[in-house]
């Protein structure tokens, strides 16, 4: 099964979210063919969620809410994606900002 690169999925969905105003930054750039996501997502009053990328069994992408729905400062958002970071080092870190704090790239968001 043939997938999109990841440099790829996050340069369109990048564009996407600059093309709804939406402010978005790479924070680290993971590996451009097969790197998961980490996504931490601000709403209007800088409460943060986390997403992890994760796909099912046939291959489809899937998001995950680290918190479950639950918000964190930036600073207790920031210890969590840098032990992220640390555990793996084809990790990308996208930042967006967002009215509602909901995850705005392509994908289902699951709950467990």
């Amino acid at each position: 099964m043939s997938r999109m690169p990841t440099e790829l999925f996050v340069s369109a969905n990048i564009r996407k979210c600059q093309g709804q105003n939406m402010p978005v930054y790479v924070e680290q750039k993971g590996d451009p063919q097969s790197g998961m996501i980490l996504l931490k997502v601000l709403d209007r009053d800088f409460k943060c969620r986390i997403f992890g990328q994760m796909r099912d069994i046939d291959g489809d992408l899937k998001w995950f809410d680290r918190l479950q729905g639950e918000t964190l400062s930036e600073g207790e958002a920031s210890n969590i994606i840098n032990a992220a970071k640390a555990g793996d080092p084809d990790l990308w870190v996208i930042e967006v900002e967002t009215p509602d704090g909901e995850n705005p790239f392509d994908g289902k968001v699951i709950s467990f």
